[in-house]
């Protein structure tokens, strides 16, 4: 079965909520790993979405922690080692045996091997906003791999350091962006999101209310909500209006939305 990935305003025509593979299929398989995001292709998700970090030589790598223990069997910050000695190691076997050898992945490397068939949610971390704006500051490498692999109409921008959106706006006025929020006012999130022509905010499931997703919807924007693992909670919170929810369980979230 072929897939192509679907373009954001395609995924925005769809009657369906987006069912959003949350680190790949990382319920059933080592989360930002390419066996996690291919099984995410494979188990109907609309969309991955994957976290990216700066090598010590600073190339764009997909890891979530600043740091190696959880997840690999390395040891230390991601940023103190180069790319071959953070390829070289288990990012699989944390979560169990069968994954031994699974490596961290590049941005490159994901995108050359998914991003034709899945639309794709980069999240810049925090720490990887540079204040003195670099050359090869992260947002422009990503905007750079975004053209170079022709993804610009399926990759949606995240994070929660709203001051890369300027930024990104400055040097590419059409990706679509997403504010991530989990605390503080809800309305400098809403601005936020207005100000840089965001296409979603992305809440933290704990803060989601019917409420917010009346007035997000209200300024034009959708609601994709993080992370949604437990059939009682999709459903409640589907039957809140939500436009996308962020899981582990993306199989699961399909047989949710099938029976509803």
């Amino acid at each position: 079965m072929s897939h192509r990935a679907k373009s954001i305003t395609a995924l925005q025509s769809l009657k369906s909520p987006w069912v959003i593979a949350h680190r790949g299929f990382s319920g059933q398989f080592p989360e930002n790993t390419l066996v996690a995001f291919e099984a995410a292709v494979g188990g109907r998700a609309d969309m991955i979405e994957l976290d990216v970090s700066l090598s010590r030589e600073r190339v764009p790598l997909v890891i979530h922690d600043d740091t190696l223990e959880r997840t690999t069997s390395g040891s230390g910050r991601v940023q103190d080692l180069t790319l071959p000695e953070l390829q070289r190691l288990d990012a699989g076997s944390w979560f169990g045996e069968p994954f031994r050898g699974a490596r961290i992945p590049t941005l490159e490397e994901v995108f050359r091997r998914v991003g034709p068939q899945i639309a794709i949610n980069v999240e810049l971390k925090p720490k990887g906003f540079e204040e003195d704006n670099p050359e090869d500051a992260l947002e422009r490498q990503v905007l750079d791999l975004i053209r170079k692999h022709g993804l610009h109409e399926s990759t949606l921008i995240s994070s929660f350091e709203w001051r890369f959106f300027p930024r990104i706006r400055q040097l590419n006025s059409e990706i679509p962006l997403a504010v991530l929020w989990g605390a503080g006012p809800l309305e400098s999130a809403l601005e936020t999101a207005q100000t840089h022509r965001a296409v979603t905010l992305n809440p933290d499931e704990g803060q989601l209310t019917p409420r917010l997703v009346e007035q997000a919807h209200a300024v034009g924007l959708r609601v994709l909500s993080y992370t949604v693992n437990t059939r009682e909670r999709m459903q409640e919170v589907l039957s809140w209006g939500v436009d996308g929810l962020f899981t582990n369980e993306p199989v699961l979230m399909r047989e949710v939305l099938a029976a509803r």
